[in-house]
């Protein structure tokens, strides 16, 4: 991603959330989550995009970019990361301790901004239908 379009998507969302993002604080906390649950040990991955390190970075990203339901992250962790539940539950715990709950009140009202805008209803232009009886109250020009 170039740097034009992490300011593009950065400058979208509440200033609370665009900072913790591009802080160290965020990056060390989420090294530490690596590290201690051995992400970063991964021989197998051809790519960094297949590391369980990446994809963990990646689905923590998408929540704070308000593109995962915090209410989803647990089952996407399992989905992802091939771990056993309670692996699953200990990291997704510590996650929400840690960084979710440093953004908690401006995720809550960006979740709730986007669930409000799709329950808003459409509102449907209707075009006038033309007249097709006489205005009997109107009187007659001569």
């Amino acid at each position: 991603m170039n740097p034009q379009k992490n300011k593009d998507w950065l400058s979208l969302l509440p200033d609370e959330i665009s900072e913790f993002l591009t802080s160290f604080e965020f990056s060390d906390i989420l090294q530490d989550i690596r590290l201690k649950y051995k992400l970063l040990e991964e021989p197998g991955a051809k790519r960094a995009e297949e590391s369980k390190a990446w994809k963990l970075t990646k689905i923590v990203a998408e929540v704070l970019k308000g593109n995962l339901n915090p209410s989803n992250f647990e089952e996407i962790l399992r989905e992802q990361l091939e771990f056993d539940s309670k692996t699953i539950k200990k990291i997704a715990e510590e996650v929400d301790q840690k960084i979710f709950s440093k953004v908690r009140m401006s995720l809550k009202r960006m979740y709730e901004e986007k669930e409000a805008e799709k329950e808003l209803p459409r509102i449907r232009e209707e075009k006038p239908t033309p007249l097709e009886k006489k205005d009997v109250y109107r009187e007659q020009i001569e």
